[in-house]
């Protein structure tokens, strides 16, 4: 696994008022946001180059995220400054899924907004919702899911399996998608879940390197106590 880190980081649950194809448009805006400011300046046809969509769709879309309020605008001249607002939970996508000619605008739009209701294991991302549970989910008609499943499948990018579990009103196998992630240069979810892993083994490893300093320093000074004492009752033996 290549160890790129280089990313987007899309907020969680932006389906709830946007379309996958306003998301889309979020993240290859995002792409240029610069880490201090949070703010990003590239041209509608910079971005129309980038995501292939048409300048007219761009608009709308950014229209939208203000109205949702994942932006903001500035202008200064004719020039614009798009402000991204804060978040709490977000999913990483690399510069290289952005990147993929062998993807479409409708493929990418559906990964994207479907990548945080998979469970991530194994280079996989997996789900057993079904075409509707996830078009209900997504924003995106149930038609579209399907399309891009199968499609997806014709690529080698996505794998379905009869699951171990039974739907409760027809005791049928539940149908359960395994998304190959390295196969669309999403191996960066796991690099980052392997680097926040060794963050948080190391904070472990400092926080109890931390109590065994206190406990320590707490034998020590009863160790410097009692040395104390003792040169006490030493000198009150040695005056009687």
């Amino acid at each position: 696994m290549t160890e790129n880190k280089q990313h987007v980081q899309l907020p969680n649950n932006m389906a709830e008022s946007l379309s996958p194809q306003d998301i889309l448009i979020y993240l290859y805006l995002k792409r240029y946001m610069n880490e201090e400011t949070k703010e990003a300046f590239p041209s509608l046809v910079t971005i129309s180059k980038d995501s292939k969509a048409a300048i007219n769709t761009i608009r709308k879309s950014i229209k939208n995220l203000v109205t949702s309020k994942y932006l903001e605008i500035r202008e200064v001249g004719r020039k614009h400054f798009y402000k991204f607002l804060k978040w709490d939970k977000f999913e990483p996508f690399s510069y290289e899924f952005l990147d993929r000619d062998d993807l479409s605008f409708t493929e990418k739009a559906y990964l994207a907004v479907t990548q945080q209701f998979m469970i991530k294991e194994n280079n996989m991302g997996k789900t057993i919702m079904t075409n509707r549970e996830l078009a209900e989910k997504i924003n995106m008609p149930i038609s579209t899911v399907g399309k891009c499943n199968r499609s997806l499948e014709d690529k080698q990018m996505l794998i379905t399996i009869d699951s171990m579990v039974k739907d409760a009103e027809t005791g049928i196998h539940l149908k359960e998608r395994l998304f190959l992630l390295e196969k669309y240069s999403q191996q960066v979810v796991f690099i980052l879940k392997n680097h926040e892993e060794r963050i948080s083994n190391n904070e472990e490893s400092i926080n109890k390197l931390e109590e065994e300093n206190k406990s320590l320093r707490k034998d020590l000074n009863k160790l410097i106590d009692k040395v104390l004492e003792l040169e006490h009752l030493t000198k009150e033996k040695i005056r009687l």
